[in-house]
């Protein structure tokens, strides 16, 4: 894992990112007395999509102008080539998940190769 307590933490968009959420959640919510029990993190969004996940799933809600430092930011990747080299997309997060995207854990599955380039679509290509 590269996300542990008292870690502010950036949270992307798109279909991955529901994944890591859920786990953050599953962490989040262990019992106290729980070895891998995530305490004192703060989750900042980078869309209303993240926004909105984070609080279902119950989890503390930041902000960049109260959290501008992140430890660690997590998102997904839309190409991932060969050399692990990653194209983010250009939609309409793409400036605020590139603020937040200071450190980054990109979540993301390799479907299928077109081009020399991996294509993704869902699920883990861990970066630091």
């Amino acid at each position: 894992m590269h996300v542990f307590s008292g870690q502010k933490i950036g949270v992307g968009s798109g279909s991955t990112i529901v994944y890591a959420v859920q786990r953050l959640a599953e962490r989040f919510h262990l019992p106290a007395d729980s070895k891998e029990r995530l305490t004192d993190i703060m989750c900042v969004p980078t869309s209303f999509q993240a926004t909105s996940l984070i609080v279902e799933a119950k989890l503390p809600l930041g902000d960049l102008s109260r959290y501008p430092e992140l430890d660690v930011a997590i998102d997904g990747a839309d190409e991932v080539d060969e050399h692990l080299n990653l194209i983010k997309g250009g939609g309409g997060c793409a400036l605020q998940e590139k603020i937040v995207a200071s450190k980054y854990v990109v979540h993301t599955t390799i479907s299928h190769h077109h081009n020399h380039h991996c294509i993704t679509d869902s699920v883990v290509v861990l970066l630091l």
